[in-house]
């Protein structure tokens, strides 16, 4: 079997247009190496013709009889990129240092598509039919193609909207409501003087609350590929464990329950009522603790349980 030797330029890399560039001065013929050093140390350290003094770069390590891998590694620049800037030098000689110039070029969004896509922005999406509650770069370039008629590529749309001063990441989560300072404060003060009056009457004072353990899985948001539906494999279950709590002084009470309505609410307050006589639970405003049925069990226990309601939403 006979093997010819390839004629391509460095380590067998095949130059991406027309014939391939021998090795030399092939790419400036016109140029000596001497000047081709006086340009590139002209242009060292300036960050306007950073890139042009890459290309020159390239021209004399190609000079020097580095292939295109080796000049890619030492300018840390990919090999296609490498490969092009030969060309272009070869082909426009020393105009191709520069890029070309497009001025008849027209933007593919304009400023007033910039301020309609503002627009949709300072809405949420459920506004315009999407069931999600935030932007995503598909919902918008869905957007711009049925409403302003435009096909636009995601990484086009993700540099105009870097422009536009927006940015892709996660929303913090905050309380969607939270109580007045002020009054949380108020409340403080006078609960702290309260507890301690009843607890010199022989009140046993506990701060009450609830808790639920569920075997579930959340999944956060992520970029995925287009089409299709992905799926995760996750141990999803429905079983969940409800427990009541209650601290006191140096004690902690825990009671399981099946679930925290207002009847198993009942059950944890006498269970304390009947260990400690009387009993003072700090706790919160949900339905279960101010329910029509414990009002009436705190008319039957007299003055033995004293619930004091924390200010709603209080974080």
């Amino acid at each position: 079997m006979i093997t010819t030797k390839s004629n391509k330029p460095g380590n067998g890399n095949r130059v991406k247009h027309g014939t391939s560039i021998p090795k030399g001065d092939a790419p400036l013929p016109d140029v000596s190496t001497e000047e081709l050093y006086m340009m590139h140390d002209a242009m060292s350290g300036r960050k306007t013709v950073h890139k042009e003094a890459l290309i020159i770069g390239t021209a004399i390590k190609w000079r020097k009889g580095y292939n295109v891998s080796e000049i890619s590694g030492q300018l840390l620049q990919p090999r296609s990129t490498v490969r092009d800037w030969l060309i272009r030098l070869r082909d426009r000689g020393l105009d191709g240092i520069k890029d070309k110039s497009a001025p008849n070029h027209k933007p593919i969004l304009d400023r007033v598509a910039w301020i309609v896509i503002g627009v949709w922005l300072s809405h949420l999406p459920r506004a315009y039919g999407f069931e999600s509650a935030l932007w995503q770069t598909s919902m918008i370039r869905q957007m711009i193609l049925d409403r302003l008629g435009i096909d636009i590529k995601p990484r086009t749309l993700r540099y105009t909207l870097s422009r536009m001063k927006l940015s892709m990441r996660m929303p913090r989560e905050i309380p969607h409501r939270s109580a007045d300072p002020e009054e949380c404060k108020e409340f403080t003060e006078k609960t702290q003087k309260k507890t301690n009056r009843l607890s010199k009457m022989g009140y046993a004072i506990f701060y009450e609350d609830e808790m639920i353990i569920a075997l579930a899985a959340r999944a956060i948001r992520r970029w995925l590929p287009r089409g299709g539906r992905e799926t995760l494999k996750t141990t999803f279950s429905k079983r969940s464990l409800k427990a009541f709590g209650a601290l006191g002084k140096n004690i902690l009470h825990l009671m399981p329950a099946r679930s925290t309505k207002s009847k198993v609410f009942k059950v944890f307050l006498e269970a304390l009522r009947q260990k400690y006589g009387k009993v003072v639970f700090v706790t919160d405003n949900a339905k279960s603790h101010k329910s029509k049925l414990i009002q009436e069990y705190l008319g039957l226990t007299g003055d033995d349980i004293v619930l004091i309601y924390l200010p709603p939403y209080t974080p």
